[in-house]
């Protein structure tokens, strides 16, 4: 029986993280680069593309988990073509790609220090116009400093779009608010890992860091959820 594309993509996912913890000292990083585009289909998603930039000049591309548990080995076995040289340059970092050096498009994104914690509200946004109608979906998260965390509500917005020859606009919008307050758990953030326990005790470990010295706005996993 063949694997089916789903199982082949699960298997590597797993198969590049380590036990918890166990993977890419913080020591070891020179940093994480984001290369960061909009992907605009009247509305907007930030997509990232994170490099991880080892002390000993090598860099791995489109970092999809945290540096702790990221097994090194086994992706330099089976994703040898996402690892590359680096160097630093006066206004930046340089890849070697294809026998030549080129500039890593983006900007160096911060970790978590010692002890750290969050504080306040933050929201992520996600958009999209299928079948001419234009959604964002608003979804909070609330920090406090004593490291619990709870879900805030979400607000859908709705707005149908409108094409007059070639050219589409949006009608007037709509919105749907629903709440969910109350859930949550604890949470820990140690360099570039966020640690999110529920009070069942389901623990979720992802990619973290920081876009700004401000700390206004932050990434977990692909999400990036900023002050309001």
């Amino acid at each position: 029986m063949k694997p089916t594309l789903i199982a082949l993509t699960t298997l590597l996912a797993s198969a590049i993280t380590t036990a918890s913890g166990k993977g890419v000292a913080l020591a070891d990083i020179e940093t994480l680069y984001a290369e960061a585009s909009r992907v605009t289909n009247l509305g907007e998603n930030r997509k990232n593309d994170i490099w991880l930039l080892l002390k000993n000049g090598q860099a791995y591309q489109n970092l999809s988990v945290s540096p702790a548990d990221f097994d090194v080995d086994t992706t330099r076995q089976h994703e040898p073509d996402k690892w590359y040289s680096w160097r630093k340059t006066d206004d930046g970092y340089q890849i070697r790609k294809n026998g030549a050096w080129q500039k890593l498009q983006g900007r160096r994104v911060l970790p978590s220090k010692a002890g750290e914690t969050l504080h306040g509200s933050y929201r992520h946004n996600a958009s999209n116009t299928p079948y001419y109608a234009h959604i964002t979906l608003y979804t909070t998260i609330n920090f406090a400093p004593d490291g619990t965390f709870t879900d805030g509500s979400y607000t859908v917005s709705r707005s149908p779009v409108i094409t007059i020859g070639n050219t589409m606009t949006l009608h007037p919008s709509s919105e749907i608010v629903d709440s969910n307050t109350g859930a949550g758990g604890r949470y820990r953030i140690d360099g570039y890992t966020i640690e999110m326990t529920r009070p069942d005790g389901k623990t979720r470990r992802e990619r973290f860091f920081f876009w700004d010295e401000d700390k206004e706005s932050f990434n977990i996993g692909d999400a990036t959820w900023s002050a309001y």
